[in-house]
């Protein structure tokens, strides 16, 4: 609605692996034109089903929050 406002998501999945994703962020976080960006990932891997021969399974979870700077003049 024109605050310049963006979601992602993202989600990816195949025999062996997947991964799931969200994203938000907000270019104007604050009055001096600082942005924040929020996430959370999970990634999982069974390479069984990939026929390999290993029996294990891996999970991985990340959250972010990330700060953007702007440089230069205006």
């Amino acid at each position: 609605l024109g605050t310049g406002n963006t979601m992602g998501l993202n989600f990816s999945k195949s025999r062996f692996a997947s991964f799931y994703g969200i994203d938000y962020t907000n270019p104007y976080y604050t009055q001096d034109g600082i942005s924040r960006s929020l996430g959370f990932n999970i990634s999982q891997f069974n390479p069984k089903n990939a026929n390999l021969s290993s029996s294990y399974t891996s999970s991985q979870y990340q959250a972010s929050d990330v700060y953007g700077i702007p440089f230069g003049q205006e």
